[in-house]
């Protein structure tokens, strides 16, 4: 790592923001996962949930090559309903945290079925694990990030 410059671009990066990964300016604009995952992995890739077909094949694709996962949801469609003042379907208020990134742990795309991990291990409780249909993910998160 010393030798490919990591530490330098790590002090750079702080020297620059003040922080490593932009922290808390970065949350709500989904910012931090990409720089993230960038910092740890390299080429990141970001494929916006514009609709399920899109969203279903490169799920799979990561899916399938054992890519890692991350999906947001500072951006998304239910983001954008909380913004205006708008509720959200009641179906979310055990699992959608606003502003909120979560590990995608599997993708079935048979049934068309994503296994989630909230960080904070809770909430649904009690380890934060839960699968959504596709349907439900694609307008409560804003994208997914994966490596290329």
């Amino acid at each position: 790592m010393e030798s490919g410059g990591f530490f330098d671009a790590v002090a750079g990066t702080i020297k620059q923001n003040g922080e490593l990964f932009g922290a808390y300016r970065a949350v709500g604009q989904g910012g931090i996962a990409e720089r993230v995952m960038n910092t740890l992995a390299g080429n990141v890739r970001f494929v916006a949930t514009e609709s399920a077909g899109k969203t279903n094949a490169a799920l799979e694709e990561a899916a399938k090559a054992n890519l890692p996962l991350v999906a947001c949801t500072g951006g998304s469609r239910y983001y954008q309903q909380l913004a205006a003042g708008q509720k959200l379907p009641s179906d979310t208020e055990g699992w959608y945290v606003n502003a909120h990134c979560y590990t995608v742990l599997a993708y079935d795309a048979n049934t068309q079925r994503v296994r989630l991990r909230n960080p904070w291990a809770r909430y649904p409780d009690p380890d934060g694990v839960f699968d959504l249909p596709l349907a439900a993910f694609v307008p409560a998160f804003r994208g997914i990030i994966t490596t290329e």
